[in-house]
């Protein structure tokens, strides 16, 4: 919350500089140069990690998503970024257990160095196609995207429609809607929030007639959606 310092934060600080007073004091033995930079080292170490366990913290609260971690902006999975995420925690976990074998932090083969590169290459590569290609323009979707036929000797049903936002980033708020028929004699649109619009069949329509439904906005492609009488 703006203007509140997180209590993770609070004991992440407060941990790093206790750990480095602790190694810095002249109670331990040792050269004032090497237990200096144990100090920072140390205290550098405990900060990361506690930040690190604050972040772990706040996703199993519910206070980070990370839902759409692995997801295009069209909900679709991504590839691309699963492929940076599996190299980046190989390698990752990889230098870590060498450190604790060894003891020392291990030359980095430059072949490892290749590998990351060509894999945040690879993502960086599937955006900018992406966003090139005219089919993942931002737009709107509606749901349900059909609705009729009906049985025979039944009417069609009121129906809510719901539009959502595709292509676009995360948290993107919904624009001012435009809701029609492309027939409208055939029911009528009433506007129910930002995102929704109850459609009321008409009655006397001929069965096997269609109907679009649509909704605009200034920046989207249309969404639609069809009625089946």
């Amino acid at each position: 919350m703006k203007g509140k310092t997180n209590w993770e934060f609070t004991v992440a600080l407060v941990a790093a500089v206790i750990a480095a007073i602790l190694i810095a004091s002249p109670v331990l033995p040792g050269e004032p140069a090497l237990k200096l930079k144990l100090a920072i080292g140390y205290g550098l170490l405990i900060l990361v990690f506690m930040f690190g366990l604050a972040v772990l913290i706040e996703i199993v609260r519910g206070r980070i998503d990370i839902s759409e971690l692995l997801e295009e902006v069209d909900g679709g999975a991504s590839m691309s970024r699963f492929q940076l995420l599996i190299f980046t925690f190989v390698i990752a976990l990889s230098l870590f257990l060498m450190v604790a074998a060894q003891e020392k932090f291990p030359a980095v083969p430059p072949e490892v160095l290749t590998l990351l590169g060509i894999s945040a290459s690879t993502y960086a590569v599937s955006k900018g196609i992406q966003m090139s290609n005219p089919s993942q323009a931002a737009g709107l979707t509606l749901m349900p995207t059909t609705l009729g036929p009906p049985a025979a000797g039944a009417a069609l049903p009121a129906t809510s429609f719901t539009a959502s936002l595709v292509n676009t980033p995360p948290g993107t708020p919904m624009p001012a809607l435009t809701w029609s028929l492309d027939a409208p004699a055939h029911g009528t649109l009433t506007p129910q929030s930002s995102n929704i619009a109850l459609y009321t069949p008409a009655t006397g329509i001929a069965s096997g007639t269609k109907v679009t439904i649509r909704a605009q906005a200034a920046g989207y492609e249309d969404g639609t959606a069809v009625v089946t009488y």
